[in-house]
Formats: C-alpha cells, sequence, structure tokens
C-alpha cells in the first residue's frame, strides 16, 4: 500500500473552480481533502442512467477486446478509441428463464452500453452528437440473430463537478520510475454536485464513472413509456433518491414513477 507524505484538509486553491485545478495543485505523494462550502443541489438536474436490478443479467459480449484495447472517450488520461476501431460487436442473451429483455444494459467493464430502440430514439431526439453507436450482431440462446438493439458509447467528457458543493479527495501517488508511473486518483465523498454551468444534454464525467443525463430527457423516456431502468441520483444515496422505472410484473416501490 503507498503512504503519503501529507494526508490533510486544506482550504480551496485561490481561484481554483473546477476537479482539474485541484488536481493541479497537488504536489508529492499526499492526500488532500477539499471540504464542501456549499450544501448540494435537491433534486439534481442530472441522474445517471442504470441497468436496473430486477434485470441484472447481462449479454454476452462474446468477442470483447482486451481492456486496453476496448472503446473509450477521450478523457485526460486516455485517448479516445472509437466504437467502429474494434469491428463487428457480436452479443448473445443466453438463457434468461422468466427474465424479460430491458430497454438499457450495462456491464462488461466498459464504456459501452446496450441500448433499445426506443430508448435510443429519445436519446437522438436530445442529444444526437453526444455518443456513438455500432449495430451489433445479436443472437439468442440458440444462436438465432435477434434485433432490436445499439451499442452505445458516450463521448462527451466534462469536469463537471461543483468543488463548492462537494468534497473532493484528490489522492497523488508520486513513484520511482524503476517501480511504476505516478498518478493521481480523485474521489467524491457521498457523490459530485455539478456546476450550475454545464449544460449538456448527456455527459461523462471526467473523474467518476457513469453516464448522466439531464432531467428532461429522462422525463421524456417516462413520457415515450420506456420502462425496465432507473436513474440514481448523483449525490443522495438510497431508493428515495433515484427515479424508478419499473416494468409490468417488476417489483415497485412507493417513489417508482
Amino acid at each position: 500500500m503507498d503512504t503519503f507524505e501529507r494526508v490533510e484538509e486544506r482550504p480551496h486553491p485561490e481561484g481554483a473552480r473546477t476537479v482539474a485545478d485541484l488536481v493541479a495543485a497537488a504536489q508529492g505523494s499526499e492526500r488532500i481533502t477539499y471540504r464542501r462550502t456549499a450544501e448540494p443541489q435537491n433534486p439534481s438536474r442530472y441522474y445517471s442512467a442504470k441497468q436496473m436490478g430486477d434485470y441484472v443479467y447481462v449479454p454476452d459480449f462474446l468477442n470483447r477486446p482486451d481492456t486496453l484495447d476496448q472503446p473509450r472517450p477521450k478523457r485526460k488520461r486516455f485517448h479516445h478509441k472509437s466504437v467502429d476501431s474494434i469491428g463487428p460487436i457480436r452479443i448473445q442473451f443466453r438463457d434468461y428463464g422468466n427474465r424479460r429483455l430491458a430497454p438499457f444494459y450495462s456491464g462488461w467493464s466498459s464504456s459501452m452500453y446496450l441500448v433499445s430502440d426506443a430508448l435510443l430514439n429519445v436519446l437522438r431526439r436530445f442529444d444526437p452528437d453526444g455518443f456513438e453507436s455500432a449495430l451489433p450482431r445479436l443472437s439468442d440462446a440458440d444462436g438465432e440473430e435477434m434485433h432490436g438493439y445499439t451499442v452505445v458509447m458516450p463521448t462527451r467528457v466534462i469536469d463537471a463537478v461543483d468543488i463548492m458543493r462537494t468534497t473532493v479527495v484528490v489522492e497523488r501517488h508520486t513513484r520511482a520510475p524503476e517501480i511504476g508511473p505516478s498518478y493521481t486518483l480523485v474521489r467524491y465523498e457521498s457523490g459530485p454536485d455539478f456546476r450550475d454551468d454545464v449544460v449538456a444534454p448527456t455527459f461523462v464525467e471526467e473523474y467518476r464513472p457513469g453516464w448522466y443525463w439531464r432531467l428532461e430527457i429522462v422525463r421524456a423516456v417516462v413520457h415515450a413509456g420506456i420502462r425496465g431502468l432507473y436513474f440514481a441520483h448523483p449525490y443522495k444515496r438510497g431508493a428515495a433518491n433515484e427515479i424508478r422505472l419499473p416494468a409490468e410484473g417488476d417489483v415497485r416501490h412507493p417513489n417508482d414513477w
């Protein structure tokens, strides 16, 4: 386990506005906590799209490339690798038992999602430039050809966190060349809150996984009658802060939409 020369809380550096500014202030091997100075927004303007727990099964990505070769959006630490760069994508739905197909699947430890045609139509209406897409070769458990889904990778990456309404922990790991490369990790205690000037329809946060959708898109998904996915509040935790769209027959909670 790495040890830090300094572990402390600090006030925000003068003029700091983004998480990148906090990262740039780290020197040597140190862990710095920047406490929020204002309350987060509730409700949020953005929610992250999730695969609902009633549909825990993830279709198999039969020809998934190794981690370093998988598609990914451009981030500060990584170069962009397009969805088309890996060639045809083969996905098979294994034996589903009594489960139904869902409109949204995440998984494969990647930046890609499997999205139904109906849900993709909503996304294209609100944010046609926010993602790449590719038609996969789909098959059922018997190998029969299927249709109705597209592989999607969000590509808009924003350093979006409001550092005054979010507690940010920056860990700078400085290493000798013979041991390994130096690197920086960022954590948001209890989750992030986003700056008011972030207005993109959808985006990926620079230092945190997840695909965030503006609340009006969530409402459009509901209006389109799409069910079987949920949206998580970026800051708050617990079912009371989720927007669940259960399909017919799913377990329902009092706050479901």
